[in-house]
Parts: C-alpha cells; structure tokens; sequence
C-alpha cells in the first residue's frame, strides 16, 4: 500500500468512527425528543385535566349544599359552570388516550360521574325536603366520593407515568453521551495509532537516510539502507542506496 492509500485509510476510520458517533447521537437525541412531546401531548395534559375536574367537583359539592341551604339560583349556575368544566376535562382526557390502563380510569371516572350528576339533577325528587341533607350524605356525597376517587387515581398514574417517562429520559440521555465519550476515545485511539505510523513509516525511514547520508560524509562508507516497507519512502531508499553506489564507483575510478 503506497503512502497515499495509508494516510486516507486512517483519516476513513476516522471519519467513519466520528460519523457513526454522530449518527447514534442523533438517532437518540431524536428519540428523547419523541419522548418529551409524549410527556406534553398526554402525560402533562392528563394531570391538568385530572386537576381541573377536580376543582369542578369540589365547586359541584359546594353548590349542591347551597341549594340545600336554600339559596336556588346560585347553585343553580354555578352547578352549570362546574358541569360544563368538568365535561370539557374528561372529554379532553378522553381525546389524548394512549396507554389502556388510562382508558379504563377514564371509563370509570365516566360512569361515576354520570351517577353522581343523575343524583344531583334529581336530588329534590328522591328525598322530602327536610330529608334532603340525611340522603345527601347518604347517597349524593357518596357518588361524590367515588367520581373524585376515580379521578385521583387518573391523576395519580399520570404522575407516576410522568416521573417513569422522566426516568427514562435521563437514562437514554446517558446513553446519548455514550456516542460522544466513544467517539472521544476513539480519537484518542486514533492519534497514538496514527502517531506511530508516522514515525514507523515516515520519521524513522528519514532519520535512517539522514543518519546513513552524515556517515557517509564522514566516513565514505557507501550507504546501504534496509527498506521496511514497500511504498514512496522504500523507492526513496533504494534511489538513495543506488546513488551511493553510483557516487562510491565514480570515486574508486
């Protein structure tokens, strides 16, 4: 192999290594960033939604003990307001489900929602009226209870899907920066492995001729150099050791 071929082999390991790094790189950094649009697009929507119909629960309890209390109109439009956000939530959370253990929480939050707002909507029908706190609390606070535990629990396993995701996100970026210590390395590698070809095949064929040229000029001994290779510096070497030759038989006549 000619010195040409030797030098632009070792600068293609080079770049090959450096471009596969770099690939890996970004086949990572891609895949982080997939990741962290799915925290956005369901698990961080998710916990608001989850929050939001929260609020509106508490918000629907307040109102309906105030129409217990006897204050109608009031309840009545803030019974409306809260219905209205906690519909807009569910239905939210029902739009962004990926995983299918979200899907039945949201099933479930659903039904008992639909059981809690059948009892409130007709909660003047079901009881007397000097029986209507007794059966609030026996019945409406109940379902109450059961809609805001379902929704609890939706906000709970979107935060645990949402520090789980985190989890692995700081492991995949670690194995992104793996690319780049290897590729570190690699370099480093590299440069010994390229530093001792060019003193095995440059620096010390040069040394060796510059060393034979100095005793020759000293001595006249005719210059015979062993060529280690077969390149552009063994060709040197030969026309050197042939010049010598020349040089030593012009003198002997």
């Amino acid at each position: 192999m000619n010195l040409r071929n030797k030098i632009l082999s070792g600068f293609f390991t080079l770049a090959l290594m450096l471009i596969i790094a770099g690939a890996w790189s970004i086949y990572h950094f891609h895949f982080i960033g997939n990741r962290v649009n799915r925290i956005m697009n369901w698990e961080y929507k998710s916990i608001n939604n989850s929050i939001t119909m929260l609020h509106a629960l508490e918000r629907e309890d307040s109102a309906i003990l105030l129409s217990l209390l006897g204050n109608l109109s009031e309840s009545s439009f803030i019974l409306q307001k809260a219905d209205s956000l906690f519909v807009d939530g569910l239905n939210q959370a029902k739009s962004s489900i990926e995983e299918k253990d979200h899907s039945n929480i949201i099933s479930e939050v659903e039904e008992n929602y639909r059981l809690y707002k059948d009892g409130w909507q007709h909660l003047n029908t079901l009881a007397p009226p000097q029986d209507l706190i007794k059966y609030y609390f026996a019945n409406t606070h109940t379902e109450f209870l059961n809609v805001k535990q379902s929704v609890e629990k939706l906000l709970l396993t979107s935060e645990n899907e949402l520090y789980s995701t985190a989890s692995n996100l700081k492991d995949l970026a670690n194995r992104a920066t793996m690319p780049g210590i290897i590729a570190i390395i690699a370099a480093l590698v590299f440069t010994a492995m390229f530093s001792y070809f060019v003193h095995h095949y440059f620096i010390a064929p040069i040394i060796k001729i510059n060393n034979a040229v100095k005793q020759n000029k000293k001595s006249g001994a005719p210059i015979n150099i062993e060529a280690d290779s077969k390149d552009e510096i063994a060709e040197l070497i030969d026309s050197v050791n042939y010049l010598s030759s020349r040089i030593n038989k012009k003198s002997s006549n």
